[in-house]
C-alpha cells in the first residue's frame, strides 16, 4: 500500500510517489527496477526517514507566508537536533536566505573581439581609434568552437548579421574567401516583410533627448500654464473657508493630510522627491479639491481600445522581456506591455532604458510602461513616445514596491500623493496621442487602502483604463491577493464611469482561478474588464491556452523544452547569436527558469489546481527530464541552457536573484 502524503498548511499536495526524499528513488526507476522497492525498504530500515510526515502537530511547522523557501525547507526535521546543532543550522540558513542584491551580472564577449565592421572600418578610415580588433585570421585563431547545430538567423532569414563572430559562424562563412554568406531569395523576402523588431531609437535620437533638443510643445504648455491652474484650484477653496492666504492654507492643509499639496515650481520641479517610508499619519484621504475640472481629452487624436474580456500579461521586470512575451502571445495573451522603464532614465537618453520599449510585431495590442516622480519627465516621455514610437498605450506604474523606486518618489510612493499623482496623469493625458493607462497596488499599507478613492477619480483625469493589484506595497507578494477588495474597487469605478474598464491582478495560475475571480463575478455585475497575469504567467506561460480552452493542460516535459527552445531562437534574434549575444540569452533563460521550475505537473497533484503561494516541495519528475524541470538547482538551469545554447564559456557564472538556488541542492 502506498504511502499516504501528509501536507503542511501552504504547502501543495504532490501525490506521495513523487515527493523527494534522501533514501527515495525517481518513480521512473522503481518502475523499471524490480528491486528497487526492496532497496528502498531496507534503506528506511537502516536510516530513519528524516521528512517523516508522522509529526506530532506541535511539532508541525506552521506555514508563515512572509518566509521565504529557506524557512519553509526547516518544517518536519528530526526531534533529536540538539539545540547547539539547531542553533548552527539557523546561522548557517541565514547565509543563505534572501536576495543575492549585489550579484554582478555577467555579459561575456570574446577574447579578441572582432569589429562588426573588421573590413572596412569607418573609425579606422577617418584616422579615429577602434576598440576591436580587425585582423581576421588572428580572431579566428582564438575564437572557441563553434557550437553544436546551424545558426538559427541563417535559416530563418538567409542572414546573420553577426557573420565570423556569430557562435554557428560555420554555417554561413566562407572562411577561404571570408566572406558572409546571404540566402538572397529568403533575405529579399525577409526585408519585403518589413522589421520585426519597433521601437528601435537610433543614438542620434537619445542624445537629443538628453541634450533638450527634441520638441515637446504640449508637455511645456501643459506645465508653464494648465499646471499651475489646477494647483492655484486646490488651494483656492481651503483658503476661502479657513479665511486665510494661499501659501498659509498649505501649510494648514499639510497638517492633516499626508498627501502632498505643495506649489509646484514648473521650472525647478525635483525628480528625485518623497519620503523614504510610509508617512507615518494613516488617515489616508483623497483631495475632493483637486479634480473638479475635467481635462479636455481631444478623444479623435487617441486610439480607441477595446478592452473587454482581455488577457492581460502583466508589465515584469528583468523577465518580462520581449523574447517572453512572444512566448506568451504564441500561448493566447491578448495585451502584452514592456517592462518597467524609468522616466528619469529616458529623458537622460539611457541606451538600455529606450531599449524596453521595443516591440515584436506579433504583439498586436502593446503598451508601454513608465516610473516617474515628476512632471516634467513623465509629461516629456509621454509626448515622445506617442509621437515617435509605435504603442498602444502608456502605463503608468503605481505599484512598483522597491525601495529604489519609491524613494525617488515613484510607483507606489505616488498612492500617498494624490496630488502628485493627479498633476502627472492630467500632463500625460494632454501630452500623449495614445491611451494613459495606471497600475497600482490597494495602497502603502493593507490596514490603509485608497485605490477604491482614487479609481472613482480617473475618468476624470482622463485615464483609459485601471489595474489593481490586489496587495498593498508593503505586503510586497507576500500573503492572498484581496479579490474582494478588487471587485469593491471596480464597483465605485464604474458608479463613477460605468464604461471604465479596470483589470484585476493577484494570484491567477489556472482556470479555475480566473473562473472564480473573474468569470462568476462578471456574471454578478461586478465590473472588471478583464484580469493580468504575472507570476502565474511566468511559471507556466501556457495558462492563456489553458483559460482560452477551459481545461487543465497537463504538459509534457518535451513540450516544455519546446517553449524554452522557442524562447532560445527569440532571444538570439533579439540579443544577438555573438558571445555577448549567447550570454544574455543564457542569462534570461536562466532567470526565467527561476519561476519555471516551482511548476508542478497537475498529474503529480493529489488535488487540483495548485495555487500560486502553495510551497511547492522537492519533488520527483514522472522522468528524467521532468525531474530537471523541477530542480531549484541553478546549476541545472545552466544544463537546460546547453541543450539550445551549446555549453557556456568555461567562465561563465548565473548567479540567482534568491540566495536558496546559489547553493547546490541534496539530490539524495
Amino acid at each position: 500500500m502506498a504511502d499516504a502524503a501528509v501536507y503542511f498548511k501552504g504547502e501543495a499536495p504532490v501525490k506521495a510517489l513523487y515527493i523527494k526524499k534522501s533514501d527515495s528513488l525517481p518513480p521512473y526507476k522503481r518502475i523499471n527496477d524490480a528491486s528497487s522497492s526492496s532497496d528502498v525498504a531496507d534503506a528506511k530500515r537502516a536510516k530513519p526517514d528524516e521528512e517523516s510526515s508522522d509529526l506530532p502537530d506541535s511539532k508541525r511547522t506552521k506555514i508563515d507566508e512572509s518566509l521565504n523557501d529557506d524557512d519553509l525547507e526547516a518544517a518536519g526535521k528530526s526531534e533529536h537536533q540538539t539545540s547547539d546543532n539547531r542553533t548552527k543550522k539557523r546561522f548557517d540558513k541565514k547565509d543563505k536566505r534572501g536576495m543575492n542584491k549585489k550579484r554582478e551580472v555577467q555579459h561575456l564577449s570574446d577574447a579578441s573581439n572582432l569589429c562588426p565592421h573588421w573590413e572596412d572600418c569607418p573609425r579606422v578610415k577617418d584616422g579615429r581609434p577602434c576598440k576591436n580588433g580587425h585582423d581576421l585570421a588572428e580572431y579566428l585563431k582564438t575564437k572557441p568552437a563553434d557550437a553544436p547545430g546551424t545558426c538559427y538567423l541563417y535559416e530563418t532569414f538567409g542572414f546573420c548579421q553577426y557573420g565570423f563572430r556569430c557562435r554557428w559562424a560555420g554555417s554561413h562563412v566562407d572562411v577561404a574567401t571570408e566572406k558572409n554568406l546571404v540566402n538572397e531569395p529568403l533575405d529579399a523576402s525577409i526585408q519585403a516583410a518589413g522589421p520585426r523588431t519597433l521601437n528601435v531609437t537610433s543614438k542620434a535620437t537619445m542624445v537629443a533627448v538628453r541634450k533638450r533638443q527634441t520638441p515637446t510643445p504640449k508637455s511645456k504648455e501643459y506645465i508653464d500654464i494648465i499646471l499651475p491652474q489646477y494647483q492655484n484650484q486646490r488651494q483656492e477653496p481651503v483658503a476661502a473657508s479657513n479665511g486665510t492666504s494661499s501659501s498659509a492654507a498649505v501649510v494648514d492643509k499639510r497638517e492633516d493630510t499626508i498627501l502632498e499639496d505643495e506649489p509646484v515650481d514648473a521650472k525647478e520641479m525635483p525628480d528625485l522627491a518623497g519620503p523614504t517610508t510610509s508617512p507615518q499619519n494613516e488617515d489616508v484621504k483623497v483631495d475632493q479639491d483637486m479634480n473638479d475640472v475635467e481635462l479636455p481629452l481631444r478623444p479623435e487624436e487617441r486610439k480607441q481600445l477595446d478592452w473587454k474580456n482581455k488577457l492581460y500579461l502583466a508589465p515584469l521586470t528583468t523577465v518580462g522581456n520581449l523574447p517572453f512575451r512572444r512566448i506568451a502571445k504564441k500561448m493566447g495573451a491578448d495585451i502584452t506591455c514592456g517592462e518597467m522603464a524609468l522616466a528619469q532614465q529616458l529623458v537622460s537618453g539611457h541606451a538600455p532604458e529606450w531599449a524596453l520599449l521595443k516591440r515584436h510585431v506579433s504583439e498586436d495590442f502593446f503598451g508601454v510602461q513608465i516610473a516617474a516622480s515628476s512632471v516634467q519627465s513623465a509629461t516629456g516621455v509621454a509626448e515622445i513616445v506617442s509621437r515617435d514610437l509605435n504603442v498602444d498605450f502608456i502605463d503608468l506604474n503605481c505599484g512598483c514596491p522597491i525601495d529604489l523606486v519609491t524613494r525617488q518618489g515613484a510607483g507606489s510612493q505616488l498612492l500617498e500623493r494624490s496630488s502628485k499623482l493627479s498633476d502627472i496623469v492630467r500632463g500625460m493625458v494632454f501630452a500623449s496621442t495614445v491611451p494613459i493607462t495606471i497600475k497600482l497596488r490597494t495602497g502603502w499599507s493593507a490596514k490603509n487602502s485608497v485605490a477604491h478613492k482614487l479609481a472613482t477619480r480617473f475618468k476624470l483625469w482622463g485615464v483609459s483604463a485601471a489595474t489593481l493589484h490586489g496587495r498593498s506595497r508593503e505586503q510586497r507578494y507576500t500573503k492572498l491577493a484581496d479579490w474582494d477588495y478588487i471587485h469593491k474597487t471596480a464597483r465605485d469605478a464604474m458608479q463613477t464611469a460605468p464604461d471604465f474598464p479596470v483589470f484585476g491582478n493577484g494570484d491567477i495560475m489556472s482556470f479555475e482561478d480566473y473562473h472564480q475571480h473573474y468569470e462568476l463575478e462578471a456574471v454578478e455585475g461586478r465590473g472588471l474588464a478583464g484580469v493580468m497575469i504575472a507570476r502565474g504567467a511566468l511559471i507556466k506561460p501556457w495558462i492563456f491556452t489553458e483559460i482560452k480552452e477551459r481545461r487543465t493542460w497537463d504538459i509534457s516535459a518535451r513540450e516544455r523544452l519546446d517553449i524554452f527552445s522557442d524562447f532560445a531562437k527569440y532571444a538570439l534574434e533579439h540579443w544577438g547569436s555573438d558571445t555577448m549575444g549567447v550570454s544574455m540569452a543564457r542569462r534570461y533563460l536562466c532567470e526565467w527558469q527561476s519561476f519555471t521550475h516551482r511548476y508542478v505537473p497537475s498529474g503529480l497533484l493529489e488535488v487540483l489546481p495548485q495555487r500560486l503561494n502553495d510551497r511547492v516541495p522537492p519533488i520527483w519528475g514522472r522522468d528524467e527530464t521532468e525531474t530537471l524541470l523541477a530542480s531549484p538547482n541553478s546549476e541545472d538551469w545552466v544544463k537546460v541552457t546547453e541543450l539550445f545554447l551549446g555549453k557556456p564559456a568555461a567562465d561563465f557564472k548565473f548567479i540567482p536573484k534568491h540566495k536558496a538556488n546559489s547553493v547546490e541542492q541534496d539530490q539524495g
